[in-house]
């Protein structure tokens, strides 16, 4: 494991997939330099990159998910960056794609440790009152250790948006794609259809910017929160 001292001066990416259980990926949020890019790597998704208000609002744009992994990856090492998630699943995601023996320089920080390890020296008794994230959920992101959550210690302008729904990513994705395949046209879609496009591109906007928020929060604090949860890609195991 790195120092908190190895990353402070690097260029940071801060990224976040959206999957589903089985495996298939349909976006991937970026976040470098403080710019925002969805990239659709889905083709049945693709039709949202032709959205003029999407383009505007989320950076979107259709990428084939191998290429775009190898060139982000190669741009990292090159820049001598650091990965920054919440879980080292994005990272697993990574492996079962590109070896990453190929790109030895790069470290990956996994938020969601060093978030845990500020939270309970800093915030553990008025995190310990907190309700559950969203009632009636037993999915695991809308238990109390989610990202979403945990921004719950933090001012309300760093919160969630109210239609942030933990659990329905997945049938958001269905539904639109259902829709599109059914009438050829987003403009032909339903309103609520449309609806769970935003909801969607949303989510995964709210997922990947607040980790920014949260990293400099937690260095505010005590940088040292973060001695552990940085790595060498070349060093952990993907569980694929």
């Amino acid at each position: 494991m790195k120092s908190f001292k190895d990353i402070l001066q690097r260029d940071l990416y801060f990224l976040d997939f959206e999957s589903n259980k089985a495996g298939d990926l349909f976006l991937l949020g970026l976040e470098h330099d403080k710019n925002y890019t969805c990239y659709v790597i889905n083709e049945e998704l693709s039709f949202l990159c032709d959205n003029e208000y999407y383009i505007n609002k989320f950076n979107i744009k259709f990428e084939e998910y191998k290429i775009l992994i190898n060139n982000l990856l190669k741009s990292i090492n090159d820049t001598n960056g650091v990965i920054v998630a919440y879980s080292i699943a994005e990272l697993e995601i990574i492996q079962r794609t590109v070896s990453i023996n190929n790109f030895p320089n790069i470290l990956y920080l996994n938020l969601a440790r060093a978030a845990r390890s500020w939270k309970n020296k800093f915030y553990k008794d008025a995190f310990d009152k907190l309700p559950e994230f969203r009632k009636n959920s037993n999915n695991f992101i809308a238990q109390k250790n989610s990202l979403a959550s945990m921004m719950r210690l933090l001012p309300s302008e760093t919160q969630a948006p109210q239609d942030y729904a933990p659990g329905k990513t997945t049938s958001r994705i269905n539904d639109i794609i259902r829709g599109f395949k059914a009438k050829k046209e987003f403009s032909k879609l339903t309103v609520v259809q449309k609806g769970k496009a935003t909801k969607l591109l949303k989510h995964n906007y709210f997922d990947v910017t607040i980790l920014r928020i949260l990293l400099n929060k937690i260095i505010d604090k005590d940088p040292s929160r973060l001695n552990k949860a940085i790595y060498s890609i070349k060093d952990i195991k993907s569980k694929a």
